[in-house]
Formats: C-alpha cells, structure tokens, sequence
C-alpha cells in the first residue's frame, strides 16, 4: 500500500510540475521572458503562488527546467510533423515557423531563441539550451532542403549547410521584427520567403508548378 501511495504522489507531482512547465510556455508566448515569475507561474498554473518555488527551488532552477521542457517538447512536435517531401516541405517548414497563430509552444521557441540576452547568460545551462533549439532547427532545414536535392526538387548546385543557415538567419530576422510588432505580417512575409526561395532554388521542372 505505502508503495502504491509513494507512486501516486510521484504521478501527482510529475503531473503538477507538467503542469507549471506549460504554464511557463504561455507566459513566454504571450507576454516573453521578462514576464516570466514563479509567482505568475503558479498562478497561470492553477497553484499557489509559492508552489512553483517549492517544485523548483530558484527561478534560475525553473528556466533551466523549461527550457530542457521545450527542447523536448519542441523536437518531439517537428520530429512527428507529417509534411511533404523535398521542396514543398521546406516551404512548409518555412511557413509552420512564420505561423505563430496555433501553437504556443513555437512561439515560446521563437521567443526564447531571440531573447537570451533577457536571461543570465551566466548560467551554464542557457547558452548550451538556446544553442541546442537552433542547431536542432538549422538541421531539420538542412535535412529538408538535401531531400529535395536528392528528389530532384532543389537546384543540385545549393549547398544545403549554406542555405539552412541563411535560411536559420532571415527566419530570426523576421520573428525578432514581429515580437517587437505584432501588427507585423508574419504569415505575410513567410509567403515572401517561399516566393524568393521558389524562384531561386527551384529545379527547372519545379519553377513553372510552385505554389501552396
């Protein structure tokens, strides 16, 4: 029995803590880093305000644990995307990480890559974290854009490391211009970038049949 109970008070506090973790992520999403207390974690959670400081310790404690929170959850959600081989994935990657309308955990994502320097760079835990979303980013671009070379899709001549890395670059650009205005069109300027990158990667074949 006492078995039994120890593991329902795990389950509960794994649950609890789950639980304060996604709260963590809308309060990024909605309102960024500088937003972020232990008191408004809880509370966005449903808890006290002191619970958060109870689980975590420190707030340092917390953002660490959030952030290894989002990485998983991040990598888990691209790794189990359903999209298109070759070029019309890349462009659907393009226009999944220019759509902040649906998922608070991408925009939690976008948020924390362009606001490291809100948070204490001091920390071990931070710079490897934040370096760790982008190297997992620049990879799955990288992926994308070297199945459409093989598919016939890309142009054989783009260097898909290069490219993965302009394209890491620009998408940065434009999400650091709508977390600074949210009136920006976002959704607007990835179909831009899809534009550009169908004229100029596109295999010969592929120009004339480019689209949605």
């Amino acid at each position: 029995m006492a078995q039994v109970a120890r593991r329902t008070q795990e389950e509960r506090r794994e649950d609890s803590e789950r639980r304060m973790l996604e709260a963590g992520v809308r309060i990024v999403a909605e309102r960024g880093m500088i937003a972020l207390t232990l008191d408004r974690v809880g509370v966005e959670a449903g808890y006290s305000r002191g619970l958060p400081r109870h689980h975590f310790g420190t707030k340092a404690a917390y953002e660490a644990a959030l952030l290894a929170f989002v990485n998983a959850q991040y990598q888990s959600e691209i790794a189990g995307l359903e999209r298109a081989p070759g070029l019309d994935g890349l462009f659907q990657l393009v226009r999944g990480f220019c759509d902040m309308s649906k998922d608070p955990l991408c925009v939690c994502v976008a948020t924390l890559i362009l606001s490291a320097t809100d948070l204490d760079e001091g920390r071990e835990t931070v710079p490897g974290q934040i370096a760790e979303l982008r190297a997992f980013t620049v990879r799955e671009l990288e992926r994308q854009i070297a199945d459409g070379i093989a598919a016939g899709d890309i142009r054989p001549t783009v260097e898909p490391a290069r490219l993965a890395r302009i394209l890491i670059v620009t998408l940065t650009g434009l999400l650091s211009q709508w977390s600074k205005d949210r009136a920006f069109d976002l959704a607007g300027a990835g179909e831009d970038l899809v534009a550009l990158l169908a004229s100029g990667i596109a295999a010969i074949e592929r120009k004339d049949r480019v689209g949605h």
